[in-house]
C-alpha cells in the first residue's frame, strides 16, 4: 500500500511503568507499588514520544512536532504503553486509516479518532492533505467509566506541521482535534464496534 516514495513514521505513547521502570522521566510520580499496595500512583502526565505537550507549562517548548510534506502519506505506529489506561487519540482535521492492529494486517478502516487499550498498537495511515498554513494538534486523553476511580485526567499533545519553503513570519494558527469526553462510554463502544477487522 505504501510505495517507495511514501514516508513511514512511527509514533509511540510512552507512559507510566513498563516492567517496573519509570519511562515518563520527570513528568510522573508513579512508583512501583505492586508488591506493597497493589496499584501504582496516578501519573502527573501522559506523553507522546516522551513529551507531555503544550498544555503542560513544564514542556510547552519541548512539545513533539511531526513535520509532514503536503500530499504525502505517513504510516503511524500508535502504541499505548500505559498501565491500565485506555486512551482516545486523534489528529485535528485529519482522518486516520487503520491498516493494522497488534501486528496483523486489517481491512482499511477510516476514522476521526482511535480508542487504544493498554498494550494495544495500531498501524494507521495519515494523509497530509490539509492546509499547510496551520499546525494541527494530535492529542490523547484517558477513558474512564468508573465513578470513583482515580486516573490521569489530563490531555497530552504533539503537533503535526507541514513543511514549507519559507519560514512562518508569525505563529501559524493551531487546530485542536475532537476527542470524546473522558467518560463517554458511547464513543468508547462505537470505536470498539467499528474496530478494524482482520483480513481473511
Amino acid at each position: 500500500m505504501l510505495s517507495g516514495s511514501k514516508s513511514t513514521f512511527f509514533l509511540y505513547f510512552l507512559l507510566l511503568l513498563i516492567d517496573g521502570i519509570l519511562h515518563c522521566h520527570a513528568w510522573g510520580t508513579a512508583r512501583h507499588h505492586f508488591v506493597v499496595r497493589g496499584d501504582p500512583n496516578v501519573s502527573d502526565a501522559l506523553t507522546i514520544n516522551g513529551q507531555p505537550g503544550a498544555l503542560y507549562p513544564c514542556s510547552k517548548l519541548g512539545t513533539y512536532k511531526l513535520n509532514v510534506q503536503h500530499g504525502q502519506t505517513y504510516l503511524l505506529r500508535i502504541i499505548n504503553a500505559a498501565l491500565n489506561t485506555v486512551l482516545f487519540f486523534a489528529i485535528a482535521k485529519h482522518n486516520l486509516t487503520v491498516v493494522g492492529a497488534d501486528a496483523s494486517y486489517t481491512k482499511p478502516l477510516t476514522t476521526n479518532y482511535l480508542t487504544v487499550g493498554p498494550g494495544q498498537s495500531y498501524d494507521a495511515l495519515l494523509h497530509a492533505d490539509q492546509s499547510p498554513n496551520h499546525q494541527y494538534y494530535m492529542a490523547a486523553r484517558a477513558y474512564s467509566s468508573a465513578a470513583a476511580a482515580l486516573f490521569d485526567n489530563t490531555t497530552t499533545t504533539a503537533i503535526v506541521q507541514y513543511r514549507k519553503n519559507h519560514r512562518y513570519t508569525r505563529s501559524p494558527p493551531r487546530c485542536f482535534p475532537y476527542l470524546p469526553y473522558y467518560n463517554d462510554t458511547r464513543a468508547f463502544i462505537h470505536s470498539i464496534c467499528q474496530g478494524a477487522k482482520k483480513l481473511g
